[in-house]
């Protein structure tokens, strides 16, 4: 395979472009102002080649831990566009399903949060960015956040790697970069959207997602505190952990449990609902979040409000 390499010149440029997006909000391409999708558009070009040139990428000996001098610099960008200088609140959850859930029950109930969802023209236009880490559209996507932050498709150990990118909890292991910290010594003024973690309240149960965590945590008993208070905690400046509401007088609840009895028996196709059991009898969370999407319309959410409300609370107030 011939090799290609990217001019050295038009690498620089693009770094310095950038930089100037970092430390001013703005920067500009041949002298007019230039889009996040134009820089990285270059640098996913970059990448490209390098990856190209680069047969250990190919053959998956290489990832996060690894990186190259270029390979860091659209790490730090990807970084920048979701997670710090985003410019509507971004959501992950632990899996593909709770979005599902989620956007069914604003649909639903968008005449109570007029900040995070509105109907116009016919439909409905989410004003908080629902992040897919797995993305029949653009799979290229869910590669990048894989292989710069070990951020995966679905589970719960994508969203510690977050956690990790954005404090000083491993600073010691070299290829954790807190770009939170790094993004604020630039400037100051560009943080103006949260991103906001939301797990299943299960925060007792071992080796479950919140839990584990907590764990990490220098001041976990604080942030269990809050979650058991509020349902929410700050973990970072603009990094925050959500979960669900409790039902009835469990102590635990998957966001599943918060429909009723009615919702949660309903057949298809001759099978019924489970969160955990795999026979021919049942169908699982997948068909089911997709049931909840298609008919929200019918299907009671109230028990979703004590969470919405607290997501609004905390995009409202964040400053």
């Amino acid at each position: 395979m011939t090799e290609i390499n990217v001019p050295n010149e038009y690498y620089k440029k693009t770094r310095a472009m950038a930089h100037t997006l970092y430390t001013n909000g703005s920067f500009l391409i041949d002298g007019v102002e230039g889009t996040l999708a134009q820089l990285e558009g270059r640098l996913s070009f970059i990448n490209q080649l390098e990856k190209r040139n680069n047969l250990s990428i190919n053959s998956g000996s290489k990832d996060y831990k690894n990186l190259g001098r270029r390979e860091k610099e659209y790490q730090k960008f990807i970084y920048f566009k979701y997670f710090y200088a985003n410019t509507r609140s971004t959501i992950l959850t632990e899996g593909k399903t709770d979005s599902r859930y989620l956007k069914a029950a604003l649909k639903n109930l968008y005449k109570d949060y007029p900040k995070l969802i509105e109907y116009k023209n016919g439909e409905f236009i989410f004003k908080i960015h629902f992040l897919k880490r797995a993305d029949k559209e653009d799979p290229d996507k869910a590669k990048r956040l894989k292989f710069f932050f070990n951020i995966g498709p679905h589970g719960a150990d994508g969203l510690k790697q977050l956690y990790y990118f954005s404090s000083n909890k491993n600073k010691k292991i070299p290829y954790y970069t807190n770009y939170l910290e790094y993004f604020k010594k630039l400037n100051q003024h560009i943080l103006i959207q949260p991103t906001i973690m939301i797990f299943d309240n299960e925060l007792f149960s071992s080796g479950k997602p919140l839990h584990t965590f907590f764990k990490d945590l220098s001041d976990k008993e604080q942030h269990i505190n809050n979650v058991k208070k509020d349902l929410s905690t700050q973990i970072t400046d603009n990094l925050y952990v959500l979960t669900n509401g409790l039902v009835g007088n469990e102590t635990e609840a998957e966001i599943e449990d918060l429909f009723d009895d009615k919702t949660r028996n309903e057949i298809i196709n001759g099978r019924t609902f489970s969160a955990t059991d795999k026979g021919k009898e049942y169908y699982g969370k997948n068909i089911f979040s997709q049931y909840i999407l298609k008919n929200y319309k019918e299907i009671d959410f109230s028990n979703f409000k004590p969470m919405l409300d607290k997501l609004n609370n905390i995009i409202v107030n964040f400053k």
